[in-house]
């Protein structure tokens, strides 16, 4: 199933992982389960640009 949409913000912003996930066009829980099984650990705060645009290439965004 390919339900990737373009980003609508810039990669380079930090942001959290919820509004990671509304950028991205999915839900968090979502999001939670693709960073598990990509097994990438994001903080609670802030994700960082560089640690979002790693996110983004992992996940094949």
């Amino acid at each position: 199933m390919d339900f990737k949409k373009p980003l609508l913000v810039d990669p380079d912003k930090p942001c959290t992982k919820k509004q990671l996930a509304q950028e991205m066009g999915i839900s968090l829980t979502t999001l939670q389960k693709l960073l598990k099984e990509a097994g990438i650990v994001v903080p609670r705060k802030l994700i960082p640009p560089k640690l979002k645009r790693e996110i983004l290439d992992k996940l094949g965004w």
